[in-house]
């Protein structure tokens, strides 16, 4: 209350001061002769003594608190419907995704359960850190009907984003692994103990299960289906075109 007591004292000494000047001095009549300065001067301070008069300086503060209130207010609602929008929009885009990372790992260690990709790491002379050093395992975060696959359910394990792919239902299951430059894309299925590295693809609607292993540039598409302990590397194209 004082502070705006403070102000509105100062505005009207400064609204006398100034047509004061503007009644006095001709260089100041040039500087604030237009009509919004005229307006300002000659109608607004008159405008703001009557209102004192008629309504008192304690109705007129309340106006003025009132009319700060209901801005703040204003701004307040702007704010929390654009939170709500923000938030609606992050919502539709999670809807719309198909999975995060929960967990991390190190994968190459005695005891993993995918010892052909140990073993041809090191065959190949690949033992330094790289980006399958670590694996990440995944979570649903919408349903996938054709895997059985519900809402939160935990999948396998990837070492990158780039493995599998978040359009079509695409997924890697139970504890199996896709890691190095293999891709798992459209509607095709990873899962048992099954490994795909390399630069491996695997696409369309195949199935990759139990022990298999899927590695170097080999391409499994269509509708095929490989499982037990099968192995396929170089440049294999199974099941469809590449």
């Amino acid at each position: 209350m004082q502070e705006l007591i403070t102000i509105a004292a100062i505005y009207l000494l400064g609204i006398g001061f100034f047509t004061w000047l503007y009644l006095k001095s001709e260089r100041v009549q040039i500087v604030v002769n237009s009509a919004p300065s005229r307006s300002l001067l000659l109608v607004g301070w008159p405008a703001l003594l009557v209102l004192l008069v008629f309504e008192g300086f304690d109705a007129l503060v309340d106006k003025l608190e009132r009319f700060k209130n209901r801005r703040e207010e204003k701004r307040r609602f702007e704010d929390a419907i654009a939170r709500q929008q923000e938030q609606a929009k992050r919502d539709k885009e999670r809807e719309k995704d198909k999975y995060e990372i929960i967990q991390s790992s190190k994968t190459l260690l005695d005891g993993w359960e995918h010892p052909k990709l140990w073993n041809e790491d090191v065959r190949l002379g690949k033992g330094e850190s790289n980006a399958f050093n670590y694996v990440f395992r995944i979570r649903a975060l919408r349903d996938i009907p054709r895997h059985h696959v519900k809402k939160g359910d935990i999948g396998g394990w990837i070492a990158s984003e780039s493995n599998l792919s978040r359009e079509g239902d695409a997924w890697v299951a139970d504890i199996a692994l896709v890691c190095q430059k293999a891709k798992v894309t459209g509607d095709a299925l990873v899962c048992g103990v099954a490994q795909v590295f390399g630069e491996a693809t695997i696409k369309d609607e195949a199935v990759i299960k139990d022990k298999a292993a899927i590695y170097g540039k080999t391409t499994v598409a269509g509708n095929c289906v490989i499982g037990e302990e099968e192995e396929h590397s170089g440049n294999e194209v199974l099941g469809g075109e590449a």
